[in-house]
């Protein structure tokens, strides 16, 4: 059995004609239904763990178009938005650099055109519990 896709979002760069990325929410297949967002279009695709208590926030804001939004309910799920910008970029546009060192799973780390910097790909700070 395959997830099953509950809502999806396209965003576009907003300095070219190119897609940034699309995020995607599924309810797996597993006997809870566990939730997940799906990043693709920018990088490689991740898979992001969604709490059940956002599922109805994460689908506003897909459904809505509203990558701020995402970023704030998931920044990992939103690799193309700058939040300091308020805007999207794809992958075209980022100047990426990945960081790894001996206390972390390391990431992706990138600067959008205007010279703000962002984890993009890996270990938040505090990283993920799974209680």
């Amino acid at each position: 059995m395959t997830p099953v896709a509950v809502v999806r979002a396209t965003f576009s760069c907003s300095l070219c004609p190119h897609a940034a990325g699309a995020a995607e929410l599924v309810e797996t297949d597993t006997p809870d239904g566990a939730l997940e967002l799906v990043v693709t279009g920018f990088g490689r695709p991740q898979t992001v763990p969604v709490e059940s208590a956002l599922g109805s926030a994460v689908v506003a804001a897909l459904a809505g178009g509203e990558p701020r939004r995402l970023f704030d309910l998931a920044p990992l799920a939103a690799p193309f938005y700058c939040v300091e910008c308020d805007r999207v970029f794809c992958s075209h546009h980022w100047v990426s650099l990945p960081l790894l060192d001996d206390h972390a799973l390391g990431g992706t780390y990138a600067t959008c055109p205007d010279g703000h910097t962002r984890l993009i790909d890996g270990m938040e700070d505090g990283g993920h519990d799974d209680e």
